[in-house]
Order: C-alpha cells, then structure tokens, then sequence
C-alpha cells in the first residue's frame, strides 16, 4: 500500500493578503496625481466641446513630447545611478539659439537646427 504525499501549505503573513495590493495603492502618492489627472480630464471633457477631439489630443501630445523625450533619458540617467539636473536648461538654451538663428537669418533653418543641436 502506497503512502499518501503530504503537501504544506502555508498560510499568508499579516499583510500579504490579496487586499494589501489596493491598500499600497490607494495609500501612495502617485495615486493621488492619477486620480487629479483623471479628474481633470473627466472636467475638461464636459467644460469644452472640442477636448475629444483627435486634433486636440494630437496638439496635446505633440506638445508634450518633448518632455517626454527629456523624461525618458532623464529616467535612464537615475536608474544607473546618477543625477543630471542639467538637461532642461541644455534644452532651453539649444532652443534658445536655435530660434535666435532662425529670427535673425544669420543662417538658413537648417543649418541653425544642426548648431542648435
């Protein structure tokens, strides 16, 4: 006759229950910034016609990556290790001298975004 396995098994420690998961997420801070976010949009939906609208969200999203684009390196500065604090002002100075260029026609358009870069 064959003896039966005996399998253990282990109960949940004070904190890991399947509801620890909810309550870190409502206890944190980013949760806060995304539900503000989130009521932002619900309010801008009904106070303006045009919020939906694909060309809104297109302005709004051009519009925004650019700090998109700054956020990503940034984020890949801080996960090695170390912090660079100077990229908005390297950006806001290659914009600067990049559109004084193009203002003044010292150079064509093109060659002042290839100095302002």
């Amino acid at each position: 006759m064959e003896q039966p396995e005996v399998v253990q098994v282990g109960t949940a420690r004070k904190g890991e229950s399947g509801g620890s998961f909810w309550r870190r997420l409502l206890q944190s801070r980013e949760f806060g910034v995304f539900l503000a976010l989130v009521g932002l949009v619900i309010l801008m939906r009904f106070l303006t016609p045009y919020f939906w609208k694909p060309d809104n969200i297109f302005n709004v999203l051009r519009g925004m990556s650019t700090i998109g684009i700054m956020a990503i390196g940034q984020t890949m500065i801080i996960i090695t290790g170390g912090i660079d604090l100077s990229v908005g002002s390297v950006l806001a100075a290659s914009a600067m001298i990049t559109a004084r260029l193009m203002y003044t026609g010292v150079v064509s358009p093109w060659v002042a975004v290839l100095i302002g870069l």
